[in-house]
């Protein structure tokens, strides 16, 4: 294989890792950090040459803002159940908001560092996240 088209797929490889990193820490910082940050980062690398970083940038985008969405409605739903139980006077009504809170922390931390892992020691970039609203096109 030619040494210039190595180094290309290890620059792509390793700007995949990093818009997943981005990902990550966005999450944690505020709500809709993990759409945000990805964002930014994917448009101060995008080149012209890197096909398969933007499409997974977009592929990752997509899907990012179509969750953060849902999961906004699921916590906003699950704060509203808990209240509702706080003024009746019970105690429950946490059950739902710690299912929820597994669910997000499933796909918006061990799920990116799963892709990451796998993008790294393949050396490949692959469809990580299903189709959704396609709000960015590669």
């Amino acid at each position: 294989m030619n040494v210039g088209y190595n180094s290309l797929i290890i620059r792509i490889m390793k700007k995949t890792a990093m818009l997943y990193v981005w990902m990550i820490v966005g999450n944690f910082l505020f709500p809709l950090g993990g759409v945000l940050l990805p964002y930014f980062y994917w448009k101060l690398n995008r080149k012209t040459e890197d096909v398969a970083f933007t499409k997974e940038a977009c592929n990752l985008l997509n899907f990012q803002i179509l969750f953060s969405f849902i999961m906004i409605g699921v916590f906003v739903f699950g704060w509203y159940r808990a209240i509702v139980h706080w003024s009746v006077g019970e105690v429950g009504g946490w059950d739902f908001i710690k299912c929820a809170f597994v669910l997000w922390l499933a796909v918006n931390f061990i799920y990116p560092l799963f892709v990451i892992f796998i993008t790294l020691a393949k050396g490949k970039s692959f469809r990580a996240w299903p189709p959704s609203i396609p709000f960015f096109r590669a």
